[in-house]
């Protein structure tokens, strides 16, 4: 029943994935405007009623709108940055790797 947070460090060295865990919107508007993706460990709010997961994949400066993917909805699709950092309790960046 859920996932260990140093479970997405541990997939990211297995990956050889440059990493960041930290609770800063600004970062995460940073790294997915740079391509990254970041998962979000969500709180009470608008994508769960307690804690939840979803994949970041998109950030829109001109709407600041983040866009997700939500294993547990069709629905819910994106959010403000405002909305996200209020209901945040963690994110898990991932930078691509280059060649």
């Amino acid at each position: 029943n859920g996932t260990y947070r140093s479970f997405f460090a541990h997939m990211a060295a297995r990956y050889k994935c440059k990493f960041l865990r930290t609770s800063s919107i600004a970062e995460v508007r940073k790294a997915l405007l740079g391509g990254a993706y970041v998962i979000a460990l969500m709180g009470k709010g608008f994508w769960t009623g307690g804690g939840h997961y979803i994949c970041c994949w998109r950030y829109d400066p001109a709407t600041d709108l983040i866009y997700a993917n939500d294993p547990a909805s069709s629905v819910r699709k994106y959010a403000t940055s405002k909305s996200f950092d209020k209901e945040k309790k963690e994110f898990f960046i991932f930078y691509r790797q280059t060649a």
